[in-house]
């Protein structure tokens, strides 16, 4: 554990002060929805050893960029449409509404922490687990492409519902 800390912090150095705006904002949503009880620096650990751990679990002739590998899984698992409740004549209504880019984006991390979370319950830390399911949406497999396929067909089912929304 302490030899991985302390490629940790070369890791940190490396990467984190050379990082665009766009890595910065990804950092960001995935270290705050990370955060329990404002343990900020313990969220931004787990992220950069998920990280560390992306780098380590590839393949050496494949090997690419961990943000990359993000990028890729966010742009795979971001929903286009959200589903709202609405009530209409004593009874609720599902309504598709299309999402904007931000929230797409907030809905994409967190079905990812979300699905790191359920595999975290095998045994791993929440960084191995986080890392696995990075790479798994990056491939077009795991369950939180499975959340935005779910969320699709639900909105392709209640899509007759739009005459509700005023």
């Amino acid at each position: 554990m302490v030899f991985l800390l302390l490629n940790l912090k070369k890791y940190m150095k490396e990467v984190l002060p050379l990082t665009s705006n766009r890595r910065k904002s990804i950092t960001g949503a995935f270290v705050n929805l990370l955060m329990k009880q404002g343990k900020k620096e313990k969220a931004l650990n787990f992220f950069l050893n998920a990280l560390f751990f992306m780098k380590k679990k590839q393949k050496k002739n494949e090997r690419e960029e961990p943000f990359f590998l993000i990028n890729k899984a966010l742009n795979r698992v971001k929903p286009l449409v959200g589903l709202k409740i609405i009530r209409r004549r004593n009874r609720k209504v599902l309504v598709p509404y299309m999402l904007s880019e931000s929230n797409r984006e907030r809905y994409a991390i967190r079905w990812l922490i979300e699905s790191a979370k359920q595999r975290n319950k095998k045994g791993k830390s929440i960084s191995e687990s986080l890392c696995d399911e990075i790479l798994d949406s990056s491939k077009g497999q795991g369950m939180s492409i499975k959340k935005k396929e779910d969320l699709h067909t639900k909105a392709l089912e209640n899509k007759f519902s739009l005459r509700f929304w005023s």
